[in-house]
């Protein structure tokens, strides 16, 4: 019976999924992609590498990527391609998406550099580390060497701060 049971539930899973699939492709093709990948996420993990879900995946979350990476949001579109690399698409469909995020993350760092106040350019620093945190998620790498000097030269900012906070404020 147990065998029976299993066997069930392997064909509703299945048959789920094929729901799934469709309604992705339903909502894809009238550009609704937010709501696309939440139906995605819904795919069970056995799915995950075949040919109809990498396909749905790249359909979904690649131009869904694209559209945060227009809209500044770093972090979700590093979440878009995190979960289209789980799911299976190919690290070259993602690679250029992550590099956009990177290039955004290092011109900030550079624009901080360019300030003059010690606040302005560790404001400009902060943002350029998240958006370089968000850049390494989605490369899925960890400990690049522009976060490290990042944040190095952040904490060098916060010492400057603390020390203009003892004489008393100045920048």
């Amino acid at each position: 019976m147990a065998i029976q049971r299993r066997g069930w539930r392997t064909i509703a899973a299945t048959i789920v999924d094929d729901l799934i699939l469709r309604e992705v492709d339903s909502l894809a093709h009238r550009q609704r992609l937010a709501a696309a990948a939440d139906a995605l996420a819904l795919l069970s993990d056995s799915r995950a590498g075949r040919p109809e879900s990498i396909a749905a995946a790249r359909a979904v979350y690649v131009p869904l990527a694209q559209q945060r990476i227009a809209a500044n949001q770093w972090a979700e579109a590093a979440n878009a391609i995190g979960v289209a690399r789980r799911i299976g698409v190919d690290d070259s469909d993602l690679e250029t998406l992550a590099a956009a995020i990177r290039e955004a993350g290092l011109d900030r760092a550079t624009t901080a550099m360019r300030q003059s106040s010690t606040r302005e350019r560790l404001r400009l620093r902060l943002e350029a580390e998240a958006i370089l945190v968000a850049a390494e998620r989605a490369a899925d790498t960890w400990g690049t060497p522009p976060l490290i000097e990042l944040r190095t030269s952040m904490a060098h900012d916060i010492a400057a701060l603390e020390r203009n906070g003892r004489r008393g404020p100045s920048s």
